[in-house]
């Protein structure tokens, strides 16, 4: 839907800048500045130049840039929810919660109509963790763009997080219908609603497959783990690991090798737990942050723990790292690198805790008790025990090899800052043995009332035991009914989305040994590491 076609829903006396709205629109955004500076020559306070110059500025990844213009704009007289939405997205993208909501809370007082400020509030509600709110709004986006199928697309993501799997079936279907070519429709009908099951949906996927656009790498990445999930249902383990390796080698060569750097990032960590001052003693009832590497059960973890009475789930929060780099010159807030861990040491750890707490009280509604499931903070474990004296950290462990199967089966969207391991087979071995060591690290080195381990395997086989312990570590008393997960109809935003929903159940233990001789290269690379692959 373009924007001309919003003209419509503008108000009487607005004047949108149409030629640069549709310069925008179709990525010419070269004529569209040039479009938005002719006419701010000749009118100073034109509204909608400034608010374009602005969501170019956010293409160019300038967030503080495109407030000032989009602040210009408002200031001029831009009377739609435009530029309080696009200054929601900048504030998401610089870590400011706090003020990302109120933009939102402004926009949707302003009423929208158009159909991609409902689908940016959409998609923006939802890093919020306001999940009943993407759904309206994606709702809304899907009825003012019925014909476009990314609105369908959002829509049926957002279904499948709160367990609404018929109706995502159906929007997924939607989108695919509008756009035969939509690679990662096709793909979640397939990993996560088994849509396609018989020996003609693979060769069908294999002719879609074909035909895509090559230009298309996350697509195509994303479609080539969907082909190899209908192998593995036809029990063609061979096959299924040959599309993994044929997806994942899209990217390989094209994002930043991260091997050394992810080498240092553990060995830093280990070397700040000797160089910070971390209270032997919880000071209050506050914080559990749950740590991991991807599917080893930290959506498991975080589920129990959030469905007692007292306990809120903030997500996967990525304001600690945030807070961290804003004390160190040149950090980039959004990637945990060595360098960000190695100068917690000398910031002001208290300082980037209140600014912590401060976000996620935004995040929360106010409620200091609450998980933090954001799985590569296990590199931050020492820094979030010394800034938050009142949090508590989980680190959940799950038998090596399959850690490495889950992981290097899994499509991790658009986490390749921090999990590049995933592309290879080997890189994953290496980064599942490099967690293990440290897990085991830490465990020996912080004090045993603020950081504790849970093994996957226990979990899911002496679970109430386990569920019991982790609440008695978390400050809670045990409650019977957070055992029965499928009562628990929170929204799920993971990679997990389907199976946490499910009993809690131990089918997946072992899960490697049928891939056994597909797996020698990862079997090589724990033993070298000292791992067994029973560990």
């Amino acid at each position: 839907m373009t924007d001309s076609a919003n003209n419509k829903h503008q108000p009487k006396g607005f004047i949108p800048l149409t030629s640069a709205r549709e310069f925008l629109e179709s990525g010419r955004f070269k004529s569209a500045f040039d479009d938005c500076q002719r006419a701010l020559r000749e009118t100073p306070d034109h509204a909608d130049a400034h608010y374009i110059v602005g969501v170019l500025a956010i293409e160019h990844n300038q967030p503080k840039r495109a407030l000032q213009y989009l602040r210009r704009a408002v200031e001029c007289g831009h009377p739609t929810a435009e530029p309080h939405v696009q200054a929601a997205r900048c504030f998401v993208q610089l870590n400011e919660p706090a003020e990302a909501l109120k933009r939102l809370e402004t926009a949707r007082s302003l009423g929208p109509k158009d159909g991609r400020s409902l689908a940016m509030i959409g998609a923006l509600s939802s890093v919020m963790e306001q999940h009943e709110t993407a759904l309206e709004y994606n709702t809304l986006a899907v009825e003012a763009s019925h014909a476009d199928p990314v609105p369908w697309f959002n829509l049926a993501s957002t279904r499948l997080m709160f367990g609404e799997t018929e109706g995502a079936r159906s929007a997924f279907e939607k989108a695919l219908e509008l756009d035969p070519s939509y690679l990662e429709a096709r793909a979640q009908l397939a990993l996560n609603l088994d849509h396609f099951s018989e020996e003609a949906d693979i060769n069908d996927a294999i002719s879609v497959w074909n035909k895509a656009n090559p230009e298309d790498l996350e697509g195509k990445r994303h479609y080539a783990h969907a082909i190899s999930r209908l192998y593995e249902r036809a029990g063609r383990l061979e096959k299924s690991m040959t599309w993994l390796e044929t997806g994942k080698q899209l990217l390989r060569s094209r994002v930043p090798d991260r091997v050394a750097e992810d080498a240092a990032c553990f060995d830093k960590t280990k070397a700040l737990t000797d160089r910070l001052r971390i209270s032997d003693e919880v000071s209050g009832e506050g914080s559990v942050f749950v740590v991991g590497l991807p599917r080893t059960g930290t959506t498991l973890t975080e589920r129990i723990l959030g469905a007692h009475s007292l306990m809120t789930t903030a997500g996967e929060r990525p304001e600690f790292a945030a807070v961290l780099a804003e004390q160190i010159p040149g950090a980039n807030p959004n990637v945990v690198d060595q360098e960000l861990i190695r100068n917690a040491a000398q910031i002001d750890l208290k300082k980037a805790g209140e600014r912590y707490r401060s976000h996620l009280r935004a995040i929360t509604q106010g409620a200091d008790r609450f998980t933090d499931k954001m799985p590569s903070n296990f590199y931050l474990v020492p820094a979030i025990l010394s800034a938050l004296p009142d949090a508590r950290v989980i680190a959940v462990r799950r038998n090596p090899m399959d850690s490495v199967l889950s992981l290097y089966r899994q499509f991790l969207a658009g986490a390749l800052s921090h999990y590049h391991f995933a592309l290879s087979l080997t890189g994953t071995a290496h980064a599942v043995a490099r967690y293990h060591a440290l897990v085991k690290t830490l465990e020996q080195r912080l004090p045993k009332a603020r950081f504790t381990v849970v093994d996957y395997e226990n979990l899911v086989s002496e679970t109430e035991s386990e569920v019991r312990r982790l609440f008695a570590f978390a400050g809670l008393d045990f409650e019977p009914a957070s055992l029965d997960l499928t009562r628990n109809q929170a929204p799920v935003a993971t990679a997990s989305v389907v199976q946490v929903r499910q009993p809690v159940s131990n089918s997946s233990v072992g899960r490697w040994k049928d891939y056994r001789d597909l797996m020698a290269p990862a079997l090589a690379v724990l033993g070298d590491h000292g791992l067994s692959p029973e560990q």
